[in-house]
């Protein structure tokens, strides 16, 4: 007996994400709903989507900035409305200054239960690469590749549980331990892929 299953691009991204800077708290990377056309880019899920087995992949490419000397860290999240099903953990910058050099991030999420209230939840681990990003805070450690890290860079587990039985709008959200000018993130290209 086989069960025929198929991979499914649920959306993307169309235009460039405003370059979203001097912030603390986790916000959209794709902006504001109603305001900018890069919100498009979040996706609601129906009901019941989640169910044990089920995963997505999230690939998620653009730029990063950061200030010098003491940048603090980066995090990403993938949000289901307002819960956070899974984080990158705090992503050490580079401690060199750098302006508008691209990353990738790459998320792979399964769901491990499903269910009503905070039953639901999800396993996912993902890697970034990037010249801004740094194993811990030092300064470029190029010779002849860039730095990719696992994320989160500690025991995989489970992340928040939420509500599989009612709709969810999938966001990306990002934020930046210092607020600067100088600490800035913007999305080019983003893909979320329903993987069966």
């Amino acid at each position: 007996m086989s069960l025929q299953t198929w991979e499914e691009t649920l959306t993307t991204l169309k235009v460039d994400s405003p370059l979203q800077t001097t912030f603390t708290t986790a916000k959209s990377i794709f902006g504001v709903d109603g305001t900018d056309r890069s919100a498009a880019a979040k996706y609601t899920l129906p009901a019941n989507f989640w169910v044990p087995g089920k995963a997505v992949n999230v690939r998620l490419m653009g730029d990063i900035s950061n200030i010098v000397t003491t940048p603090g860290t980066i995090a990403f999240q993938f949000m289901l409305g307002s819960v956070i099903a899974w984080t990158s953990g705090n992503i050490n910058l580079s401690t060199t200054a750098h302006t508008t050099l691209p990353f990738w991030l790459d998320v792979e999420l399964t769901c491990q239960n499903d269910g009503a209230g905070t039953q639901a939840n999800l396993m996912g681990q993902g890697i970034i690469t990037s010249q801004c990003v740094a194993n811990t805070s030092t300064a470029d450690s190029v010779a002849n590749t860039l730095p990719t890290l696992l994320l989160p860079n500690t025991t995989p587990a489970v992340g928040t549980g939420f509500d599989s039985t009612a709709t969810q709008k999938v966001d990306i959200f990002v934020g930046f331990s210092v607020s600067n000018a100088g600490n800035g993130v913007r999305a080019r290209q983003y893909r979320l892929r329903a993987l069966n």
